[in-house]
């Protein structure tokens, strides 16, 4: 960890991160507290029908002892499917799996080659202002659904609710430029 377990630099990273952006904050909570422990597969479906499957992988490290060579020893490693009492990936997953959804948005958008890699897109030149007003439109749909609400409920199988901090976000996102502006 970058300052350190229980240190005073620590716990002021956490109090400026809340006083910054405290709505991410709370959402990064609600992901995690989403935690099933011992849950092997998390599994959710994206509003355009996407189903997004996370494995929770473990690597194993085990010693073998081979008889016939000696009693030779040797240490294998590999990754075994094996759910976990506590995780913490579970908000970079779902963080992930949204960003995934919005460059299918943005691709079903546009008529033309696109080639996305993560959160970047590439177009000929010609095309960049209407993958800018794309990407515009996709920020804004997205932000008025209740997406997390719907993410948060299919991975602990009950009804979540989660109040928008911000209801008129999808206008001021449509009123960008640029929807990080």
């Amino acid at each position: 960890m970058v300052f350190g377990k229980g240190t005073p630099e620590l716990a002021a990273f956490y109090e400026a991160q809340y006083a910054i952006a405290p709505g991410a904050v709370e959402c990064m909570n609600w992901m995690q507290a989403s935690w099933q422990p011992f849950q092997d597969i998390y599994e959710w479906v994206m509003p355009d029908g996407f189903t997004v499957r996370i494995p929770v992988i473990q690597t194993c490290k085990q010693k073998i002892e081979v008889d016939e060579a000696d009693h030779t020893t040797f240490q294998y490693q590999t990754d075994v499917i094996c759910g976990t009492e506590e995780g913490i990936s579970l908000a970079a997953n779902i963080t992930h799996s949204v960003d995934g959804y919005i460059a299918r948005e943005i691709a079903r958008k546009c008529p033309f080659d696109l080639l996305a890699i993560h959160d970047e897109f590439l177009a000929h030149p010609n095309n960049m202002n209407f993958v800018r007003t794309a990407y515009i439109d996709a920020m804004a749909d997205t932000a008025e659904i209740p997406l997390l609400e719907s993410i948060l409920s299919q991975i602990r199988k009950e009804e979540v609710k989660v109040e928008k901090y911000d209801t008129s976000l999808s206008d001021k996102i449509r009123l960008s430029n640029y929807s990080i502006s």
